[in-house]
């Protein structure tokens, strides 16, 4: 299993969270107004995206699908944006960035 690292969502400022995955790869979640990114990185900074999708609209609109592929909840008690725990639990679900881009990939075609 995953592992969060750190997190921080609103009213906080930044919406994101750092997961560190079963196979050693790092992991930024990133919850913008107008699009969702995921990257293989330690700060979110740089590195190669794996993910990116928005508009945001579209994004909240499968998240009832996301959730559905990943039943298993993994997320910390505290995340309290739901966006962001989705795609949390999801990266917390997957063994590695791969295994996590074709699931997102299944429900964001």
């Amino acid at each position: 299993m995953g592992k969060v690292l750190d997190f921080s969502h609103p009213p906080k400022v930044g919406h994101w969270s750092k997961v560190k995955m079963n196979n050693g790869d790092r992991c930024w979640i990133s919850i913008g107004k107008e699009s969702v990114i995921i990257k293989k990185s330690k700060l979110g900074l740089f590195g190669k995206k794996i993910f990116e999708k928005g508009p945001i609209i579209d994004v909240y609109a499968k998240l009832t699908k996301l959730d559905e592929m990943f039943p298993k909840k993994l997320t910390p008690d505290d995340m309290t944006s739901f966006v962001l725990k989705y795609f949390t639990n999801a990266a917390l679900n997957c063994s590695s960035l791969d295994e996590l881009k074709i699931a997102l990939d299944k429900v964001f075609k």
